[in-house]
């Protein structure tokens, strides 16, 4: 019988990156330097507490007894021992948008990952001092040991 073993791996706002353009408007030359720092987002989504807190709610949380074991097994035989969970935090500081591209949406490790992730609200993240949503990638990595 397999013993399984869970962790969560980083927190990762996904994050978007420009080039520096320089556009010629006569003398002298303009620099224009894109910070698109998250769509124009100032201050990033946090958890109470930080990385930290987050981490250990989910190690505390996650219940791999919600899941059914053939779903366990078939993620093992993927060769895969991570998936990524993708989601937005809107204004008012709830996950929402929940998605993945390695696993199926309706995976039961996915849906106990969604309901983790969940369970707390998060502070907004911000632009200019005004609350605005903002995408986040979170690995949950899990470790199959014989």
């Amino acid at each position: 019988m397999k013993k399984i073993i869970y962790l969560l791996a980083i927190l990762f706002p996904l994050e978007i990156f420009a080039q520096k353009e320089t556009i010629d408007k006569g003398t002298p030359m303009v620099d224009v330097e894109q910070k698109i720092e998250v769509e124009g987002i100032t201050e990033d989504a946090s958890f109470e507490g930080g990385i930290e807190a987050f981490r250990k709610t989910i190690y505390e949380q996650f219940n791999l007894a919600n899941v059914p074991k053939e779903e366990i097994v078939a993620f093992h035989k993927t060769g895969r021992n991570y998936f990524y969970v993708v989601f937005s935090i809107d204004e008012t500081g709830t996950a929402t948008d929940f998605n993945s591209k390695e696993i199926s949406t309706t995976n039961q490790l996915f849906k106990e990952a969604v309901r983790v992730i969940s369970l707390k609200k998060w502070t907004s993240a911000k632009r200019n001092g005004v609350n605005v949503s903002q995408k986040m990638v979170i690995p949950i990595v899990v470790h199959f040991e014989e």
